[in-house]
């Protein structure tokens, strides 16, 4: 992976972490190669694939917020690790 596309990645994952965008275009795979690319030290790195690696979400839920759904989640106690879990999720929180 080319240093500039890294840049890109982790650009852009930090603005979906930051909450100004729904939209994350980039795997967790793709997260952690730019991460490694950019050869941040491994005391860094870790906070950084601990804390700072999103998964992509699905389409559907695309137009809701994703900083009011993070927090209902966590405040009902879900914590999906997988697509279909997300979606079992958002099934709940939509029926409430």
């Amino acid at each position: 992976m080319k240093t500039r596309l890294a840049k890109k990645i982790i650009n852009t994952t930090a603005v979906f972490g930051n909450w100004d965008s729904n939209y994350q275009p980039y795997s967790v795979s793709q997260q952690q190669k730019a991460l490694k690319t950019m050869k941040i030290p491994m005391s860094v790195r870790k906070t950084i694939l601990e804390y700072g690696v999103y998964g992509k979400l699905p389409k559907e839920y695309r137009k809701y917020n994703s900083c009011a759904i993070a927090r209902s989640m966590e405040s009902n106690g879900m914590y999906p690790s997988n697509m279909k879990e997300y979606r079992m999720c958002m099934r709940k929180l939509l029926q409430q």
